[in-house]
């Protein structure tokens, strides 16, 4: 034959094709409120002055203030100074629930999620959240889409981490 040297194949030679499984994909992890993860160090710090407090008793006076906060919002709809669809009345019952927003959520939002980012280890709050999401699978099935993920949540404080699996349910929407 022309052009080059044609080996013999040996027909009793084995192959082992081995085909890798999918490879999980890193995702951003699910940082819920993580501005109050941020500002909850600082505010432990500063009232505190350690992340390993108790915040029952911070919620309980917040939540005092936030019930407190729901009387401007009855004062400006049933004793508002100013004449009905002014400028001042506008503001004042824009102003009244922006008080009441604020002291929910720097109230008693801020000590539950104290609650959720509390170290099982060391106890440190607003230190063990999630810091890596791994999508290790993903399932259609009818009505519903199934996705797992690997995470590993770590403290700031001692380092410790934990890895557990998750699995998120989106249920599709009928069509009409």
């Amino acid at each position: 034959m022309a052009g080059g040297d044609i080996h013999d194949v040996d027909v009793h030679q084995h192959f082992n094709i081995q085909k890798s499984g999918p490879q999980p994909i890193r995702v951003h992890p699910n940082l819920q409120d993580e501005f109050l993860i941020r500002i909850g160090k600082p505010i432990m710090g500063l009232l505190f002055g350690s992340p390993k407090h108790d915040m029952r008793r911070y919620g309980f006076v917040t939540l005092g203030l936030t019930l407190l906060s729901l009387l401007f919002p009855y004062y400006s709809f049933y004793q508002n100074p100013f004449t009905v669809a002014t400028e001042g009345y506008s503001l004042l019952e824009a102003f009244s629930l922006v008080v009441v927003l604020v002291t929910a959520y720097f109230g008693p939002f801020l000590a539950l999620k104290s609650r959720e980012t509390k170290c099982p280890k060391c106890g440190a709050r607003f230190s063990y959240y999630e810091r890596d999401r791994l999508l290790t699978n993903t399932r259609r099935l009818p009505g519903r889409v199934l996705t797992n993920y690997d995470v590993t949540s770590r403290c700031d404080e001692c380092q410790h981490f934990e890895t557990y699996q998750d699995e998120d349910v989106e249920y599709d929407q009928p069509s009409n």
